[in-house]
């Protein structure tokens, strides 16, 4: 945690001092102890009542600040050209509340009876604080930062109490306004960044594997997995995420400091309610990565439209680089009930998407064989190859994002039109050239059955 302790002299004078923290001075008003916690005075609220937060829908980033008030030693004297002081150990600074104890009673703004002071009375506003976080955190340009306090009469965190709130993301330095002294983190709901879209997953090197998709409808994001460990390629020049751009870390940590940096796009994290079947979804992972680097796999139009038991991806067969395979060879792998696996007899282009095996078409009992059945040779090799760990931690990447419960893929219904439309001229030029081919045959027919008829004709002339 980072301390930050805004420290008030209870003797005489008004100074404030912050270990890590700048507070804004401003003059205390009459009757108030002389003291008191330098303080911006002004906009602060009124006490009001503390609102527990839903830890289900929030979550702390950037790890807890504690931020205490505490009591100065008496100031050195000189005497005689010593000077004095009070040699004292940090520990036996005392912690002091706000107000201070020895505030006086002050009236009540309704009634006009003597009551007990609380912080955010004209003469006890808020406090104001600028300290430099010890934790990168990632805030998107449109999100605005939040701050919560830990009400340790309730246990509970609270979000009541700050104003002014501001971070700059270049400095990593906070801003803001309070009437808490104590605990205190910035917060973020979890799903700021669960929205993800078009994702896909591709060799992007020997023995490396990244997943692709847009987080927050605009945000770019790649994630490297190699030699069983995860790395942040894409976006790495954006504030407080330079640490998951510049360290290794196996994937369970790194969606954990990710996400306690404010960069959560893994609802597989914090979320239970999906759209697809937990078992079915995770296995397929498991499948998917066994063979993605050889496969480029993606999001299929027709996945959200089915039933959870139901899971459809697209793939095709690539090299160790990830080249972008062309759209006639992406295939189409359908998932069911966690059992069966088969290649779909329809494209993406088609109007409905039949989700049984096809009369003809092989059923599997397991993805991999599904996939690979009549790939080369040279592929299978490259798939026994292909590192046990990295696999592994591919597949629990998966299972943090979740792609095919939450993701939504425009860019998979785009490929869907532009399949459609394919698939139409293809129809077109293909009815065309059967056409062309009935009126060329029946000329061919017309052409011997004129031959044969001038051929009797002749042989008929002779006899006569």
């Amino acid at each position: 945690a980072a301390a930050a302790a805004a420290a008030a002299t209870a003797a005489e004078g008004s100074n404030a001092h912050a270990d890590g923290a700048e507070a804004v001075p401003s003059t205390a008003a009459d009757g108030e102890e002389s003291g008191a916690a330098t303080s911006k005075v002004g906009s602060a609220r009124g006490q009001a009542a503390a609102t527990p937060l839903d830890l289900a829908k929030d979550m702390l980033v950037g790890g807890v600040m504690l931020l205490d008030l505490l009591q100065f030693h008496d100031p050195p004297t000189v005497q005689n050209k010593w000077t004095m002081r009070v040699c004292a150990k940090v520990t036996e600074l005392r912690r002091l509340q706000y107000p201070l104890p020895s505030a006086l009673p002050v009236p009540d703004p309704a009634t006009g009876e003597l009551i007990a002071p609380h912080a955010g009375m004209g003469q006890w506003p808020a406090v104001t604080l600028q300290l430099p976080l010890t934790q990168q955190v990632y805030w998107g340009a449109q999100e605005r930062v939040r701050l919560a306090w830990y009400n340790a009469d309730k246990q509970c965190w609270c979000s009541d109490g700050f104003e002014d709130i501001s971070l700059d993301q270049e400095t990593q330095m906070l801003r803001f306004s309070t009437l808490h002294f104590g605990p205190i983190s910035m917060v973020k709901a979890v799903d700021t960044l669960a929205g993800i879209q078009d994702w896909y997953l591709r060799p992007t090197a020997p023995q490396e594997v990244s997943l692709f998709f847009t987080a927050a409808g605009t945000l770019p994001v790649q994630i490297v997995v190699q030699n069983g460990k995860c790395q942040l390629r894409q976006p790495a020049a954006l504030p407080g995420l330079a640490h998951l751009a510049q360290q290794w870390m196996f994937p369970e940590e790194f969606c954990k400091v990710a996400a306690r940096q404010g960069f959560n796009p893994f609802p597989g994290l914090f979320s239970s309610s999906f759209a697809k079947d937990e078992n079915s979804e995770f296995t397929l992972y498991h499948q998917l990565a066994l063979l993605a680097c050889c496969y480029t796999f993606r999001a299929s139009a027709w996945n959200a439209s089915q039933d959870k038991d139901t899971l459809v991806v697209r793939f095709a067969a690539c090299s160790d680089q990830g080249d972008i395979p062309e759209p006639a060879q992406q295939m189409t792998l359908a998932a069911l009930n966690n059992r069966y696996y088969f290649v779909a007899d329809c494209s993406e282009g088609d109007d409905s998407f039949v989700p049984r095996p096809a009369q003809s078409a092989q059923v599997f009992g397991a993805g991999t064989a599904c996939i690979l059945e009549g790939s080369s040779e040279a592929v299978r090799k490259r798939v026994a190859s292909f590192s046990g760990e990295t696999s592994l931690a591919l597949a629990r990447l998966l299972q943090a994002v979740r792609p095919l419960s939450t993701a939504v893929n425009p860019a998979a219904d785009a490929f869907a039109v532009a399949e459609k439309e394919r698939l139409a001229v293809e129809r077109a030029a293909a009815e065309a050239a059967r056409k062309q081919a009935e009126e060329e045959e029946a000329a061919r027919l017309a052409a011997l059955e004129a031959e044969r008829s001038a051929a009797v004709s002749a042989k008929g002339a002779k006899k006569r």
